[in-house]
């Protein structure tokens, strides 16, 4: 039996809807995907609750949703609310305002969920041989699941979003060096902590998240070459590196008129890939696949086999 979803994942900086139909053995067609910058988590680091403005941009991007869920006839509908709303100390009124304007079943999910998802996204349709860890570079975390052949080993959620280390290490435009070596050192330690070292270093292949916050736009940044690695479907290490010292020469106007960035993310791409660098580092990966899926996928399969969202 095939079921049509709708399912929305309200992040730290983005909401975004994937209309799909699930079938019984676990297979997704996507019908409909829409990704659109709402920036949740802007302002939340500073007062711990999310904004009058934040608010209303998320709340009028899923009247839009919802209208799109509606006339596809979907017969699940769900919303995933993660890392600012968790954080929030009036998150539980906004889920409630979310569930109540758009007759839609919003839950927060926990940063476990949240990498059990995004590893499910990412991973359908893949098979592997040995250990390999999904990355999931949001607004306000990072999610890293560590899996095998069989099943999830270690499910690593991290407080290590683009949006939260840009608002505390990242002040100068372009980030001074200093900021970004103190950045970089904050990442490893909470890498360290997050994924025991066993678990990181039994890793052979990694996969980022199809909408990772950064890997797009740091390729962007490169021209022509970054074009290629996107034709290629793997990104190096040293290309990595190479992108984060090409993102240190731009200022954010600069990076606003690049092809390929989003004018509203610019500001956060250093810090994006710098947790993406990091994170290969950690886990001794000379290079990381791209995945064409997420947690938005991984929501969809997980609407459509028990039509809701796992609290």
């Amino acid at each position: 039996m095939t079921v049509r979803v709708g399912a929305i994942d309200i992040g730290s900086d983005s909401t975004r809807l994937l209309v799909a139909d699930v079938d019984g053995s676990g297979g997704l067609t996507k019908i409909v995907r829409r990704s659109r910058p709402t920036h949740l988590g802007v302002g939340l680091y500073a007062s711990g609750r999310l904004t009058p403005a934040a608010r209303a941009r998320v709340l009028e991007t899923l009247a839009g949703y919802a209208d799109e869920i509606a006339q596809r006839s979907c017969v699940v509908r769900g919303a995933a609310l993660t890392s600012a709303v968790r954080d929030a100390q009036n998150g539980p009124e906004f889920t409630a305002d979310v569930r109540r304007r758009f007759r839609v079943d919003a839950r927060v999910i926990d940063g476990h969920t949240e990498a059990e998802l995004a590893f499910r996204g990412a991973t359908l349709g893949r098979s592997f041989d040995g250990r390999v860890v999904v990355v999931d570079v949001g607004g306000g975390s990072t999610e890293l699941v560590v899996a095998d052949a069989e099943r999830v080993l270690y499910p690593g959620p991290t407080h290590a979003g683009a949006v939260r280390k840009s608002t505390r290490f990242l002040h100068g435009d372009p980030p001074r060096r200093e900021e970004v070596a103190a950045l970089r050192e904050n990442v490893r330690r909470t890498l360290a902590d997050a994924v025991p070292t066993p678990m990181r270093e039994g890793v052979s292949h990694g996969l980022i998240s199809a909408e990772s916050w950064t890997w797009r736009p740091a390729l962007a940044a490169l021209g022509d070459e970054g074009v290629a690695a996107e034709r290629s479907g793997i990104l190096s290490r040293g290309l990595v590196e190479h992108a984060l010292e090409r993102l240190l020469t731009l200022r954010t106007d600069e990076l606003r008129q690049a092809s390929g960035v989003h004018p509203e993310r610019a500001s956060t791409l250093v810090a994006g890939a710098v947790l993406m660098l990091e994170t290969m580092e950690a886990f001794g990966l000379e290079s990381i696949e791209l995945a064409d899926g997420d947690l938005l996928e991984g929501l969809a399969l997980r609407l459509g086999s028990q039509g809701r969202v796992a609290a």
